[in-house]
């Protein structure tokens, strides 16, 4: 017996997954946190897929290559996913757009660390990951 198998036109969770969500992530009146400072207010909730973020950074933050990294603490030098993107100061705002892959992470508590080429230290924001 021979039969066909009619398959349906909606994308395949895969494909679905791989494709960008857009998110943005306002950091422009958050506190930074260096080194040992805790800051309790998450920057966001972002979802375990791969986003687009788009981020306002700090006022008066410089422009140029930055490395954006969602981090398990504010020691990690190797974050969990990370990303390069270039930010465009314009008057007192910066912002840039960078891709991270998040699917392989857990739900539960991150940090967002934007490190810009200029300076050493990375800054740390307290973010969301379901």
């Amino acid at each position: 017996m021979i039969y066909w198998r009619t398959h349906s036109e909606a994308a395949p969770p895969q494909v679905a997954q791989s494709t960008p969500v857009a998110v943005t992530i306002d950091l422009s009146e958050a506190g930074t946190t260096r080194g040992s400072e805790p800051s309790t207010a998450p920057v966001g909730v972002l979802p375990r897929r791969l986003v687009t973020a788009h981020v306002i950074l700090p006022n008066f933050s410089p422009g140029g290559d930055y490395v954006v990294s969602v981090t398990t603490d504010r020691s990690s030098a190797a974050g969990k996913a990370s990303g390069r993107a270039v930010a465009v100061a314009q008057g007192m705002h910066a912002d840039l757009t960078v891709t991270l892959d998040l699917r392989g992470l857990p739900p539960g508590t991150y940090f967002f660390a934007t490190t810009h080429e200029g300076d050493p230290a990375s800054y740390y924001y307290p973010l969301a990951i379901k």
